[in-house]
């Protein structure tokens, strides 16, 4: 009852060379008390059976039945600030930038926040913005357990320039500390990772690879959206 937990799951057929599978399970935020950890393991440990994480698994499994749970108990971080980085472009596809979504507060820019959003160059530094952080709530941690929401401060910019820094240069050791992350011909995969600034220290919360659907770069619809909107980017609106 000091501290709290997150309670996630891990599975046998996530973070494959084949499929991801970030966020089909159920994640409990900041349990507190050993009988409410508990409860939240036994939903947690059930969640890979719901009907959704079936479907998903179907697409690329021939046995979707054969899945096998474990339970991660993450120690609570009351992070300032928190979001996702993707170590490519995640609208181009190119290499020589990272993505980065970020809000403040906990559970940032996973929680269908309207985050803070940049890319950074890999080898000038220069970051691009992209979306200005216009979420009037973040989310922190409850003595109790859970998460409650409070007014966001409502700067300017969720990053510091110091904070960009230090993402830029643990995104850039990336390849050589995390060398398992692979796709099915055993190549080289961006890492998709989330993270969180506490006290102005980065804390890693997890790291998987950032996998690409095949079947989507194929699809005929999708190409034909992505061609209508290539045909605009050199279109230039006077405001």
């Amino acid at each position: 009852g000091t501290y709290g937990v997150f309670v996630r799951s891990d599975t046998n057929v996530e973070d494959t060379p084949g499929f991801t599978g970030a966020g089909l399970n159920l994640t409990v935020p900041h349990v507190v008390g050993f009988d409410n950890v508990v409860k939240a393991i036994s939903r947690v440990w059930a969640s890979p059976f719901r009907e959704r994480a079936y479907a998903w698994r179907q697409a690329v499994m021939e046995k979707p039945e054969h899945v096998y749970a474990s339970i991660l108990l993450q120690k609570s971080v009351p992070a300032d600030k928190s979001g996702v980085l993707v170590t490519l472009d995640v609208t181009s596809g190119q290499a020589g930038w990272f993505s980065v979504a970020v809000s403040e507060g906990v559970g940032g820019a996973v929680s269908n926040q309207t985050a803070e959003e940049i890319r950074i160059e890999t080898d000038s530094g220069y970051v691009r913005l992209m979306a200005h952080a216009t979420e009037p709530y973040k989310r922190i941690l409850l003595r109790t357990g859970g998460v409650t929401k409070i007014p966001a401060s409502g700067t300017d910019a969720v990053l510091t320039t110091n904070d960009i820094r230090i993402l830029t240069d643990f995104a850039a050791s990336v390849p050589q500390s995390f060398p398992k992350l692979l796709d099915t011909d055993r190549r080289a995969v961006p890492a998709d990772i989330e993270f969180g600034f506490y006290q102005n220290k980065l804390v890693l919360f997890q790291i998987r690879p950032f996998l690409e659907s095949k079947q989507a770069r194929q699809n005929m619809l999708l190409n034909l959206l992505d061609r209508e909107l290539s045909q605009k980017h050199e279109l230039r609106v006077n405001l």
